[in-house]
């Protein structure tokens, strides 16, 4: 199983996010995209999945999380 302790000390942080996807409509790369992974849901779910070792964040070779904004 693979662990990042990196993103284990932020876990409380993702734990935070109930999945609601209120904050859908005004975040925008999802406004512009209209893709689940680049809404703060879908990032949240896979930084989740990354942290529980269900995934190797190597495999994600995409700009899922260079699009964010840093809005929050």
């Amino acid at each position: 199983m693979f662990m990042n302790p990196i993103l284990e000390r932020h876990k409380g942080e993702l734990d935070k996010c109930v999945t609601c996807a209120i904050c859908q409509p005004v975040c925008p790369t999802f406004q512009l995209s209209g893709l689940e992974k680049l809404s703060p849901r879908g990032r949240i779910v896979l930084l989740r999945r990354i942290v529980n070792g269900d995934i190797d964040p190597s495999i994600i070779a995409d700009d899922t999380y260079n699009y964010c904004t840093l809005c929050y």
